[in-house]
C-alpha cells in the first residue's frame, strides 16, 4: 500500500473501488476513468489477469487481498459478478449495502436504447446469440453482451442500436437494481451453483430479480417453478405444449411439428439446424422475445432457421472409424447434461466423458438416465472418485487422469455407429481454464487419433 502514499484514513481519496480485475473489472475501469471518477482496484489474487492497458498511472491495483479503509469511505463497490462471499471471506453486501453494485447496474443507469435481459440455468446463450440472429436478419441493429461476449458496459462505446441483448447470469443480477428491460426472459430453471448460494430457492431469487422492472416477462411454461412465477405486467409463455393465443409452442399435425403461436405455423422442426428437445424450446423462447418487440416477418424466421448453433454446446465434431463425437463441454450442470445426453444418446448406444468440479444438486435423475442411454462412462476431473461410487454396479466406468487418455478409452469402447459425448455435468476449473478450454481439449485429442491412423 506504500505506493499510494498515504498517512492516515482522513488523505485516502477514492470515489469508487472495482473488485476483481477480469474482464469485467477492466471494463468497469475503463467506463469510469473515461467519466473522471477515482478509483481503486482490487483482486484478491495475488497474479490477476494481464490488461492490455497499462494502469500504472491511472488507478491503483491493490492485489492479493481486500483494503476495507477503501470500501468504507467511496461511494460505490462494483464487484465482478464471479467474486463471491469464498473469495472475499465476508458478506460484501450485508456489510456494505447498497452501495455495492455491479457492472450491470452501471450499465442501466447509462444506457440509451431498450434492452433485451435473457437468463435461465441452461439454453440462455444460445437463445441470446438465436435472438441476435433473428433480429439482425430483420433488419434491426443490436449489440449483444453481459455473460457472454462482451462486457456490457463496452457496448456502450459503440452507437446506439436499436437493442441490447443481454445474456445475464445469477451472480450480475445479484447486484443489478434499476435495469427496466423491455423484455426480460427466463429460458428455464434449474438446480445450479450450491457451491454459491445458501439453497436453491436464495439461487432462484436471484434469477428472479431480472424481471424486477421488466415490461414483459417470456416464461417457460413447461417450467414447473416459472409456470408459478406472478409478474403484474404482461407475460408470454413458450414451451412444447400446444400453442395458443397468447403462448407459444408445439403444433403437431400429420404433416409435421411446427413452431407455433395459436394457428400460426412459423417453421417446421426440421428446418431447425440444431440439435435436440431442449433446443426445440430455445427457438421457441427465441420467438416468444422477437414477437415481443418486432414482427416475425419471413426475414426473421430465416434467421432461426439458419443458425447452426455454437460451440461446445452438442457439437458435433465429427466421425471417425464409425464412432460419432460430439462436444457439450458447455453442460456445466446436472440439467443440461441431461438435456444433452437425451438430444444425442439413444438407449445403450454411447459412452460419455464425465465429471470435472461438481457444483451440488441431486443427481440421482441424471444416474438414471445415464442407466437408460450409456453403456460405459470414462469419468475425469476433482469429482471422478464421486462419481465412480455412485455409477458403481450401475454402468461400468472408468477414470482417467486426462483429456487425450479419456478421450482414447472412450474411442476403445465404442462400437461402431455409436456416439462419444463429452457432457460433463461438473465445471471446468479443476483442469482448464473454462468449458471451452476443455471444448478444444476434446477436439485436439480426436484429431490426434485421426493423425495417428
Amino acid at each position: 500500500m506504500a505506493f499510494l502514499q498515504r498517512n492516515t484514513k482522513n488523505q485516502l481519496k477514492c470515489d469508487a473501488v472495482v473488485i476483481g480485475w477480469g474482464l469485467t473489472g477492466q471494463s468497469v475501469a475503463r467506463f469510469l476513468l473515461k467519466k473522471g471518477v477515482r478509483l481503486v482496484a482490487m483482486d484478491t489474487r495475488e497474479k490477476p489477469p494481464q490488461s492490455k492497458e497499462n494502469w500504472e498511472h491511472m488507478a491503483p491495483l491493490i492485489k492479493g487481498e481486500i483494503d476495507h479503509d477503501f470500501l468504507e469511505i467511496c461511494q460505490y463497490i462494483i464487484i465482478s459478478p464471479g467474486v463471491g462471499k469464498a473469495d472475499l471471506g465476508f458478506d460484501i453486501i450485508a456489510q456494505y449495502g447498497a452501495k455495492v453494485i455491479g457492472d450491470i447496474e452501471l450499465f442501466a443507469q447509462f444506457v440509451e436504447a431498450p434492452v433485451i435481459a435473457i437468463t435461465g440455468t441452461n439454453g440462455k446463450t444460445t437463445v441470446t446469440n438465436l435472438v441476435c440472429n433473428m433480429l439482425k436478419a430483420g433488419g434491426l441493429k443490436v449489440l449483444k453482451g453481459g455473460n457472454i461476449g462482451r462486457p456490457a458496459l463496452d457496448l456502450l462505446s459503440e452507437p446506439v442500436p436499436d437493442f441490447y441483448v443481454l445474456e445475464l447470469s445469477s451472480f450480475q443480477l445479484e447486484t443489478t437494481y434499476s435495469l427496466k428491460p423491455t423484455v426480460a426472459a427466463v429460458v428455464n430453471f434449474a438446480e445450479d451453483h450450491l457451491d454459491r448460494y445458501g439453497c436453491v430457492q436464495d439461487y432462484l431469487k436471484a434469477k428472479l430479480k431480472i424481471l424486477k422492472n421488466a415490461q414483459v416477462a417470456v416464461l417457460n411454461s413447461d417450467d414447473d417453478v416459472l409456470n408459478s412465477v406472478e409478474f403484474s405486467g404482461q407475460k408470454v409463455g413458450f414451451g412444447q405444449h400446444e400453442p395458443t393465443n397468447e403462448n407459444y409452442g408445439l403444433t403437431r399435425d400429420c404433416e409435421g411439428h411446427y413452431l407455433s403461436k395459436g394457428s400460426v405455423k412459423y417453421a417446421d422442426i426440421k428446418s431447425l439446424q440444431i440439435l435436440g428437445e431442449h433446443n426445440i424450446t430455445n427457438a421457441l423462447a427465441s420467438l416468444a422475445i422477437c414477437g415481443v418487440v418486432t414482427e416475425l416477418s419471413p426475414k426473421v424466421i430465416r434467421g432461426l432457421q439458419t443458425f447452426k448453433g455454437l460451440s461446445h454446446r452438442v457439437e458435433l465434431v465429427g466421425t471417425f472409424k464409425g464412432i460419432t463425437f460430439i462436444d457439450d463441454s458447455k453442460a456445466t450442470n446436472i440439467s443440461a447434461a441431461k438435456a444433452g445426453i437425451n438430444a444425442c444418446l439413444s438407449e445403450k448406444k454411447g459412452v460419455l466423458i464425465f465429471g470435472g468440479m461438481f457444483k451440488g444438486g441431486n443427481v440421482e435423475d441424471l444416474i438414471k438416465t445415464i442407466e437408460a442411454r450409456v453403456h460405459t462412462v470414462v469419468l475425469i476431473g476433482q469429482s471422478a472418485e464421486f462419481f465412480y461410487r455412485l455409477l458403481r454396479g450401475r454402468v461400468p466406468s472408468i477414470r482417467a487422469n486426462c483429456m487425450n487418455s479419456a478421450v482414447g478409452v472412450a474411442s476403445a469402447f465404442a462400437a461402431d455407429g455409436e456416439v462419444v459425448l463429452l457432457s460433463p455435468a461438473c465445471s471446468s476449473l479443476d483442469m482448464f481454464s473454462g468449458f471451452e478450454a476443455r471444448g478444444i481439449a476434446f477436439k485436439n485429442a480426436i484429431q490426434s487419433r485421426v493423425k495417428e491412423n
